[in-house]
């Protein structure tokens, strides 16, 4: 089986270094910048193609790995080439389900959605971070497909059209915003007279400890600090400190509110307590606006 790319960034370079240890041949990439397939060609030592019919013709499997926006001008592009056997083509967006493949679908070709639940910001350390991630699947089904999937020796999860939207939100909240709560957290840091990179070091090991005590405990188990225990008074001192800070007031009231939601289900039970910090954990209208 032959796999070719069009698009060539970081996922799909990352994802053909990948499959290309699990004995898969990538037969090239092709793009509409050539310097990137040239690139991504180089890592992965196979070739580039010029046009998009060259590497179908190449190819029995193709990723069109090119951003959410572009994934069913390409499809459309490509309903249009003769291609004499069927292939299966695939996208790796989380967003996108295997609908906006139809173009294809209807000319008799296999489709469907592989997304890794990983985040790849460089290719290289990106085919080992594919080594230890979930997929998930969506689209058709077939005895070359799973054979297929067999091979990436990983997790596989099947979902349907209709739920990608909710498993692409929690990919955001688990990856995407983690990034802005550290950056936030670094923000409070810098107020009590840390530098930058020292408040990372300083805040790194407790977000590995949380990290830490999630693989053995759920969230609600896990979960300690001030909200778990019911201590309104350093919440509220928190609160008070942070007056004339409303940016990060908003963000510490409303993550305050998620996390009294959380403690309530295990730690926290006392109904007074649960009242009282609901009341001064509510955003203000007006700093919302």
């Amino acid at each position: 089986m032959r796999v070719g790319f069009i698009g060539s960034g970081k996922v799909a370079t990352a994802f053909g270094l990948y499959l290309k240890d699990k004995n898969q041949t990538i037969s090239g990439y092709y793009s509409r910048t050539p310097s990137s397939a040239i690139l991504a060609a180089k890592y992965v030592q196979t070739e580039t193609f010029q046009t998009l019919e060259a590497l179908v013709i190449q190819s029995d499997w193709i990723g069109i790995t090119v951003s959410d926006d572009q994934i069913e001008v390409v499809a459309e592009a490509l309903s249009t080439v003769q291609i004499d056997t069927p292939k299966v083509f695939f996208h790796m967006s989380g967003a996108k389900s295997s609908k906006c493949l139809y173009p294809l679908r209807v000319r008799g070709h296999q489709c469907l959605s592989i997304h890794p639940l990983q985040t790849i910001s460089e290719a290289v350390q990106g085919k080992e971070l594919l080594g230890r991630c979930l997929y998930t699947i969506e689209g058709d089904e077939s005895a070359e497909i799973e054979q297929f999937l067999k091979s990436l020796d990983r997790p596989i999860v099947r979902i349907t059209a209709d739920q990608k939207p909710y498993y692409h939100a929690a990919a955001c909240m688990a990856s995407n915003y983690l990034y802005t709560l550290t950056h936030e957290a670094m923000a409070l840091m810098k107020l009590a007279g840390f530098s930058e990179d020292i408040s990372f070091e300083a805040l790194r090991p407790l977000m590995e400890g949380t990290l830490e005590n999630l693989k053995t405990l759920s969230p609600q188990k896990a979960l300690t600090g001030p909200i778990a225990r019911g201590d309104v008074q350093t919440i509220s001192e928190h609160i008070s400190v942070l007056k004339d800070q409303t940016a990060l007031l908003r963000v510490y009231k409303q993550m305050g509110l998620a996390t009294l939601q959380l403690a309530s289900l295990d730690k926290l039970k006392d109904s007074k307590t649960i009242e009282e910090l609901e009341t001064i954990l509510q955003v203000e209208e007006e700093s919302i606006k």
